[in-house]
């Protein structure tokens, strides 16, 4: 599983654009992983709290799903649905979605039904130093 060359090439545009202006971030990120081998029933739910000094926030869903089915959704602070998804076995998901990032604790749901395979999640951003 690999970070897609579009995903490469907007993190490097984004630190080159605030090295020039001067300003001071930092680039943080969440990275979790599950890997289920054999078909199972479960429900996952990841929680990322984003405060008023995160810049774009980016959420990559890099999935492959060998039986079964695999849901997933994201909620925003403000209870507004702003990704769902569904794969059916054998696929696989790359996907990235940039966010505005609203302050408060993001959910991501991953439910899978009778299904083996892995899934990859990883929350990123830029975070102003404060003074």
């Amino acid at each position: 599983m690999q970070v897609s060359r579009c995903a490469k090439l907007l993190i490097l545009t984004m630190t080159v654009i605030i090295a020039l202006s001067g300003c001071e971030f930092f680039f943080t990120s969440s990275r979790s992983v599950s890997r289920f081998s054999e078909p199972r029933c479960l429900t996952q739910e990841f929680v990322f709290q984003v405060n008023d000094d995160v810049t774009p926030l980016r959420l990559t869903l890099d999935l492959e799903v060998n039986q079964g089915d695999v849901k997933w959704r994201l909620v925003d602070p403000r209870g507004h649905e702003r990704w769902v998804g569904r794969a059916t076995g054998p696929d696989e998901v790359d996907e990235s979605r940039l966010l505005d990032p609203i302050v408060g604790n993001w959910h991501f749901r991953v439910e899978c039904l009778e299904a083996a395979g892995e899934f990859v999640i990883e929350w990123s951003g830029f975070k102003r130093l404060r003074p």
